[in-house]
This record gives C-alpha cells, sequence and structure tokens, in this order.
C-alpha cells in the first residue's frame, strides 16, 4: 500500500491515502480476494466506490546497484528476512546481520545512504 501511495503522490503532485480494509474488501482484481486469514475485520459492505490511482509503471529490479539508483527517485517494495532475532528484536539502529536468505515479509525501501538502506516498515 505504501509504495502505491508514494508513487501515486510522485506522478501526480498529490497524496493519496488507500485504506487495507477497502482493498481487501471491494477490489475485484487483486487485492486480497479470498484471504480468509487477513488480519482486517472482513467485512461485506456494499459501499465501494471506485478511486483511480495513478503511479506510472512497475519493474523488477535485480541487484544493490539498481536498487540504489532507484531510489533516486522513488520508493521501491522490497522482500527481507524477518523471521529471526534480528528483525524480532530490533530496537533501532543499522541492522548489521544477515542471519539467512528466506525472503518472509515486505518492507519499504526509501532511501539510500551509500553504506546502508532505510526501509519503511508496516509491522508494530
Amino acid at each position: 500500500m505504501g509504495v502505491s501511495e508514494m508513487g501515486h503522490c510522485i506522478v501526480t503532485s498529490q497524496q493519496f491515502v488507500l485504506s487495507e480494509q477497502q482493498v481487501t474488501s471491494c477490489s475485484t482484481d487483486g487485492g486480497s480476494p479470498g484471504s480468509s486469514d487477513w488480519s482486517f475485520t472482513g467485512s461485506c459492505s456494499n459501499k465501494c466506490t471506485k478511486k483511480k490511482l495513478s503511479i506510472g509503471t512497475s519493474v523488477s529490479i535485480s541487484g544493490d546497484d539498481t536498487l540504489a539508483t532507484a531510489l533516486n527517485t522513488q520508493p521501491v517494495s522490497v522482500s527481507v528476512e524477518a523471521g529471526n532475532s534480528v528483525w524480532q528484536n530490533y530496537q533501532g539502529d543499522v541492522v548489521t546481520q544477515c542471519p539467512g536468505a528466506q525472503s518472509d515479509h515486505a518492507v519499504i525501501a526509501v532511501g539510500y545512504d551509500g553504506q546502508s538502506y532505510k526501509v519503511r516498515n508496516s509491522c508494530v
């Protein structure tokens, strides 16, 4: 959701706040149709209104150099391995350990300072 919101703002210069629940409940082409385990209410509402979201195009990025270059113009959705104590016990500062290679959690890369990436996490 965050990358879509940010992409729309970059393309249109207008803020667009998306609701995870609306996407889950109202989307007919994407979203989470048929998912029985989403963490939202899942209640059915016939009050779905269509909104147009302009985000430009999407591209596949592979490698640190390409990711760093992309971050010069836009946020990027990335996957990390968060099912370990490094991510589970994160208190702040820079994560310097990469204990595994099993990507299991989506975050948004929002910056790069030449040594480390800055990410926005959706979990609390």
